[in-house]
């Protein structure tokens, strides 16, 4: 372990007896089949004490990533996200930060980690972050491919400002998931919360009926340090219409609009076969979307064609 790794992770070791994690599945669940359900990754909650010093060249910062399958490349890949609450002197949060789009699930396990940092340095350094920042929020969604093709210079990127200015790790959730073992691919959350065992059980944490993160006492949690990273799962993705297939889609409604029968058949066969193309979707889902838009365009042939 180099000198600069050893400097991040030792803070979590030297005080991991004050951190309290708990897992937080959901009651109800998707049945997880290999290429025929997504999954989808966010932080639902961070929430930093009030009694932290916050402000001027000492910031919080958040990296989160998954790793799993991608259909498409066929690879285990992982996509990395560095997130900047907005800090003020005494207290900073995050609210439901998407951390991917939803991801089509092909049967292998799902390494999910967040840490939380303590970033410190100047003027500079805190632009380099929110350009990093910025520059991954941008290649996530919409859609898996964009993602993938600058997952790794992304990462490397984001690496090096946390190693070049983290002072310490405040919060760090790590959880693999995997079919048949005791934390399975499942709809649910994982929470890690700063305080010493005596004063909050992990046993009393749970999640309210708004999703918020609480007590024995049954209120939201206040004045810790804690992060919840929530996992949320579908058969189909409800937003199919991802923007190469949109395209297409309106292309061939401006040329039916027109009676341009010939550019109208053009545009709904490119229609379809991007959507067969497309990493985004399940192999199934792809073929019950891709029957559904071909009845869709039988249906909505022009009835005339332009001179």
């Amino acid at each position: 372990m180099s000198a600069n790794l050893s400097r991040l992770w030792a803070p979590v070791f030297e005080k991991s007896t004050q951190l309290r994690s708990k897992d937080l599945p959901h009651s109800t669940q998707v049945i997880m089949t290999p290429d025929d359900s997504y999954i989808r990754l966010s932080v639902s909650q961070l929430s930093l004490a009030s009694q932290r010093s916050w402000g001027g060249d000492r910031i919080p910062a958040v990296r989160a990533s998954v790793t799993m399958l991608f259909s498409g490349v066929h690879e285990r890949k992982t996509l990395t996200r560095l997130i900047r609450p907005e800090a003020k002197a005494s207290h900073a949060a995050i609210m439901n930060y998407p951390l991917t789009d939803w991801l089509p699930y092909l049967g292998q396990s799902v390494e999910i980690q967040a840490n939380l940092y303590q970033i410190v340095g100047k003027n500079n350094l805190l632009t380099a972050i929110d350009v990093v920042s910025e520059f991954a929020s941008l290649v996530i969604p919409p859609g898996v491919s964009a993602a993938l093709t600058a997952a790794d210079k992304v990462a490397h990127g984001i690496d090096k400002v946390v190693q070049a200015s983290a002072k310490k790790t405040v919060l760090e959730v790590h959880n693999t998931l995997a079919p048949d073992t005791p934390v399975p691919v499942q709809r649910g959350s994982f929470a890690v919360v700063r305080v010493p065992e005596k004063e909050l059980p992990a046993e009393s944490l749970h999640l309210d009926d708004k999703g918020q993160l609480c007590g024995d006492d049954g209120h939201t949690l206040a004045g810790y340090d804690y992060l919840v990273l929530r996992v949320d799962t579908c058969q189909d993705r409800p937003d199919w219409q991802v923007p190469e297939v949109d395209k297409a889609i309106r292309d061939a409604r401006k040329a039916k609009a027109k009676g341009r029968t010939k550019e109208y058949k053009q545009f709904a066969n490119q229609a379809i076969a991007k959507l067969w193309e497309s990493p985004d979707f399940t192999s199934k889902q792809q073929a019950r979307l891709a029957r559904t838009l071909q009845m869709d365009f039988e249906a909505a042939r022009p009835l005339s064609v332009s001179a």
